[in-house]
């Protein structure tokens, strides 16, 4: 009995088997976890994570683990471009500034 469920598509609790076009994939919209999100937008998974808390990166939670859909990466990064290469810079000048000043010490 239970064979035959399954051979018309069905579960032995009654769910439909069929198989449906995979419309995620086909449009690019495929869920990152926080550390694979992190690389792709080139910051910290802590990043990340405070961001999606705050809520400004849109992420779905199921149990305890995040996805993020790369739509909203974009969004976000087209948000906050600006103001995360103005950091990385002022990082860079910073470490540039350090590596100088230790340089000119004489011991």
């Amino acid at each position: 009995m239970e064979r035959v469920k399954e051979e018309r598509g069905q579960t032995r609790h009654g769910g439909d088997m069929t198989r449906r076009p995979n419309t995620v994939a086909s449009t690019d919209q495929r869920g990152y976890g926080i550390v694979e999100a992190a690389e792709y937008m080139g910051v910290t998974p802590w990043f990340v994570e405070v961001k999606i808390r705050s809520g400004e990166l849109p992420a779905l939670k199921l149990c305890r683990h995040y996805t993020i859909l790369r739509q909203d990466m974009d969004a976000f990064l087209d948000r906050h471009r600006a103001a995360l290469l103005d950091k990385h810079r002022s990082a860079l000048t910073q470490s540039a500034k350090c590596q100088r000043s230790s340089e000119s010490v004489d011991f």
